[in-house]
C-alpha cells in the first residue's frame, strides 16, 4: 500500500472519502536535550515539534525517519531503535484522514544541511522542560515523556551547530 491512499467507507450512507497517511519521524536526544522543529499547522500556526514526514515511493519507515529528520533539521542521524507507532484522525479539506507515525530513537553524528526553507522555520535543541512548554501536540508530549525516560538522552555526543 502507498503511504497516501484513499478509501471509501460505508456503502450505504453517504458516501464519506477517507484518506490514509503513513509518516515516519526521529526522537533525537543528546546531552539531555531533544530535536524540535518550528512549521505551520494545518490552520496556519507556527507550532514546535518533532522532525516527521511521508513514506516517499517504496522508502521504509526507517528510512522516511531518517531523510525526513535530515531535511527537516540538517541532521545526520544514526538509528537506535523504534520509539513508538501513533495512530489518530483530523480533517483536511472536508476530509477524513486517519494517519499513523512510526518514530524511532536516534543519535544526531553530524550536522551537513540546513532546515528545508519555506517549510521549517527554525530547529533547535531544548532541553525537556524547555520543550514541555514549547511543543504544541498531546501526543508530542506523551513522545518527550517516552524521551526523558530513554536511556541515551542523557548520554553526552559531539557538540554541533544548533546547540543553545
Amino acid at each position: 500500500m502507498s503511504a497516501v491512499s484513499t478509501l471509501r467507507r460505508g456503502a450505504r450512507s453517504s458516501p464519506r472519502v477517507e484518506a490514509f497517511e503513513h509518516s515516519a519521524g526521529g526522537l533525537v536526544c543528546r546531552k539531555g536535550r531533544i530535536l524540535l522543529i518550528r512549521m505551520r499547522n494545518l490552520r496556519g500556526e507556527m507550532v514546535w515539534t518533532f522532525p516527521k514526514g511521508h513514506l516517499e515511493g517504496s522508502e521504509t519507515a526507517r528510512e522516511a525517519a531518517l531523510r525526513e529528520v535530515f531535511e527537516e533539521s540538517g541532521w545526520e542521524c544514526s538509528m537506535l531503535a523504534r520509539a513508538a507507532i501513533v495512530r489518530y484522525s483530523f480533517e483536511r479539506e472536508g476530509r477524513r484522514v486517519n494517519k499513523r507515525v512510526d518514530w524511532f530513537w536516534m543519535k544526531p553524528e553530524r550536522r551537513t544541511g540546513s532546515p528545508k526553507a519555506g517549510e521549517i522555520f527554525a530547529a533547535r535543541w531544548a532541553a525537556f522542560k524547555t520543550a514541555e512548554r514549547l511543543l504544541a501536540y498531546p501526543k508530542d508530549l506523551r513522545l518527550l515523556a517516552k524521551a526523558r525516560a530513554f536511556p541515551s538522552a542523557g548520554r553526552a555526543s559531539p557538540r554541533g551547530p544548533l546547540e543553545r
